[in-house]
């Protein structure tokens, strides 16, 4: 039962895209970082927006939040930490399997969550 849990959530592992970019562009403290993968001839476009904390000068810790409400900006800005954001739902639908994840390694039955990471 265990192993049929495994394969229904995480499926087979899809194997790591060969080619990732990644440009980032400032205005202010708002920050996006545009990604563009490609994997065996096929490619997908993405952006994830970043907020710095103000006073930001040099690197700082961040998390990464899912569709734009599961952080609190302030609170964490407070603290010296930027947040980022992309839209999780485009990466893998959780209702029907589809989105960029599928377009780039297919049907691999793998859940939504596996797409997010």
């Amino acid at each position: 039962m265990l192993e049929a849990l495994r394969h229904r959530e995480a499926a087979e592992r899809a194997e790591a895209a060969r080619d990732l970019e990644a440009t980032a562009g400032c205005r202010g403290s708002a920050t996006s970082i545009k990604v563009h993968v490609e994997h065996n001839g096929r490619s997908i476009d993405f952006s994830v927006s970043v907020s710095l904390p103000d006073g930001a000068s040099g690197p700082v810790p961040a998390i990464i939040g899912l569709g734009g409400g599961s952080l609190d900006r302030a609170i964490l800005e407070d603290e010296g930490v930027a947040t980022m954001n992309y839209n999780n739902t485009a990466i893998s639908s959780e209702t029907n399997r589809s989105g960029l994840f599928s377009d780039i390694h297919g049907d691999t039955g793998a859940s939504a969550q596996v797409g997010w990471a």
